[in-house]
C-alpha cells in the first residue's frame, strides 16, 4: 500500500472560483461609483460657489428706479423727471466691490436709459406708467464687473391735485380814462394775476376785437381769457368757470363831451356867453377900440361820429354882433344932424369843449358840466353869412350843427 500524497491539494470548484472573481468586481465598480460621485458633487460645489458669488455681484436695476415726478394736476399732468437713485445705486455697487473702488457713477448712468412706453400728457391719479431700462448688459459687466439685470418697472400715478373751479371776472374792477366817446380801459382791478399781463386776455368792443379802441357811452366792452390766460390759471390751479365777461361803459364810468345842444344846461350856457362878451370886450380893447358887443346866437357842433379825435370834439361858436361908426365924406351933414351913422359888424367865439362829469352815482339824475376857461379864438366878420359860410358851413364834412337862441 502506498504512501498518502501530503502535497496534493484539494479542488475548488467552478462555482467557488467565479463568486470570488465577481466579489473583486463590485469592489472595483464601486470605487469608480465613488470617484464619480464625487467628481460631480465637487464639480456641482464649484458651480453653485459661482452661482452664489455671481449673485452676490447682481444689482437688479429696476429697484433704482425713483418714483417719477409730475407737472400739472389730475386729469392733465405729464411725467416732469424720472431717474435712478445714484447716491443708493453707488453704496450698493461699493457693497460689493468694496468701499475703495473707485466707481464712474457718471459714466455707468450715461450707460442707462429711461423711458416710458406710451405718450403721457394728460394723466389721472390710478394711471399706470411702465418704466423702461434700456441698457447693453455685456458692456455694463465688463466696465464694472457686475452683473446687471432689470428692464422695465411699472409705477401708479398717485397724488395728483385736482383742479378748482374759479371765475377769474369775480372781483374784477375796470377803470376808464378819457372822456366819451373817447374814452378807453385804464386798467383792470383784481386780484387775479392774470389782468396783471395783456396776452391772457382780450379785448373787444361792441363785438369787434379792439385793444385799444376808443369807447362811447352805452358801449358795450367784452373781455375774453385768451389760451395763455386758461393755461396761465391751470398752471395756478384752477379752471376757469367763466370765459368771458361784458361790461357796458355808463355814466358812472367817465366824463363824456356835449353830445347834442339839448344837454346843454341854461346855467352852463348863460357862463358860457357872459365869458363870450368878456373875450369880445378883451379884443376890443387890446385894438383900443371901445365897442359894445351883444349876443345874437349860438350853433353847437358835435363831430360826426368817425371824426372825433383830439382836435374834433364838440363845442360852441357863439355869435355877437357890435356897431361900428360910418365914415362919410359929408362931415357937416352930419354935424347938423348930431347922429352918429353905424354899421353892424359881427364877431364869433369858439369855445372849448363842453363836458359832463361822470355821475357821483346810477341815481343821480343831471351831471355837473365844466369847460376849459380858455377860448380857442375870435373871428371877425362883416355879415352874418359871411360868418356862418366860415364858421359853420367849411366844417359840415366833420361837425352836424345845431342853432341855438
Amino acid at each position: 500500500m502506498s504512501e498518502p500524497d501530503l502535497n496534493i491539494k484539494p479542488k475548488q470548484s467552478t462555482e467557488t472560483e467565479m463568486k470570488v472573481v465577481e466579489s473583486s468586481k463590485k469592489k472595483k465598480g464601486g470605487f469608480k461609483l465613488i470617484l464619480i460621485l464625487t467628481v460631480l458633487l465637487a464639480v456641482a460645489a464649484a458651480a453653485g460657489y459661482f452661482v452664489i458669488q455671481d449673485k452676490k455681484k447682481t444689482i437688479d436695476l429696476e429697484d433704482y428706479v425713483m418714483m417719477p415726478t409730475y407737472t400739472g394736476l389730475n386729469g392733465e399732468a405729464s411725467i416732469e423727471k424720472i431717474e435712478l437713485d445714484q447716491t443708493t445705486l453707488e453704496k450698493k455697487i461699493h457693497e460689493i466691490l468694496g468701499e475703495d473702488e473707485y466707481i464712474d457713477m457718471y459714466d455707468l448712468v450715461s450707460r442707462i436709459s429711461l423711458g416710458y412706453n406710451q405718450n403721457l400728457d394728460s394723466l389721472s391719479n390710478n394711471d399706470e406708467i411702465t418704466v423702461t431700462l434700456n441698457y447693453d448688459k455685456s458692456a455694463l459687466k465688463n466696465a464694472f464687473k457686475i452683473n446687471f439685470t432689470g428692464t422695465e418697472k411699472v409705477f401708479v400715478v398717485a397724488g395728483l391735485l385736482d383742479y378748482v373751479d374759479m371765475d377769474p371776472f369775480e372781483d374784477l374792477s375796470i377803470l376808464f380814462e378819457g372822456t366819451a366817446p373817447l374814452a378807453r380801459v385804464n386798467k383792470f382791478v383784481s386780484d387775479n394775476p392774470i389782468f396783471s399781463y395783456n396776452k391772457f386776455y382780450t379785448l373787444k368792443v361792441n363785438g369787434k376785437d379792439a385793444d385799444n379802441a376808443v369807447m362811447d357811452i352805452g358801449d358795450v366792452l367784452t373781455i375774453e381769457l385768451s389760451d395763455d390766460g386758461i393755461k396761465a390759471m391751470k398752471d395756478m390751479g384752477f379752471v376757469p368757470s367763466n370765459m368771458s365777461v361784458s361790461y357796458t361803459l355808463g355814466k358812472t364810468d367817465v366824463n363824456w363831451y356835449l353830445t347834442s345842444a339839448s344837454e346843454l344846461q341854461g346855467s352852463t350856457f348863460e357862463k358860457l356867453k357872459a365869458q363870450g362878451k368878456d373875450e369880445c370886450i378883451a379884443n376890443f380893447a387890446r385894438k383900443n377900440l371901445n365897442y359894445e358887443p351883444e349876443y345874437v346866437k349860438a350853433y353847437a357842433l358835435i363831430p360826426k361820429d368817425d371824426k372825433w379825435g383830439r382836435n374834433c370834439v364838440s363845442h360852441l361858436v357863439l355869435i355877437y354882433s357890435y356897431e361900428v361908426p360910418v365914415e362919410t365924406e359929408d362931415e357937416e351933414e352930419t354935424e347938423k344932424t348930431e347922429e352918429v351913422l353905424t354899421e353892424t359888424r359881427y364877431i364869433a367865439i369858439e369855445t372849448p369843449a363842453i363836458v359832463n362829469l361822470k355821475l357821483a352815482a346810477a341815481d343821480q339824475e343831471t351831471p355837473e358840466q365844466t369847460y376849459n376857461p380858455d377860448f380857442s379864438g375870435s373871428y371877425y366878420y362883416d355879415d352874418l353869412d359871411g360868418l356862418y359860410t366860415d364858421r359853420i358851413q367849411k366844417n359840415v364834412a366833420d361837425y352836424t350843427y345845431e342853432e341855438i337862441q
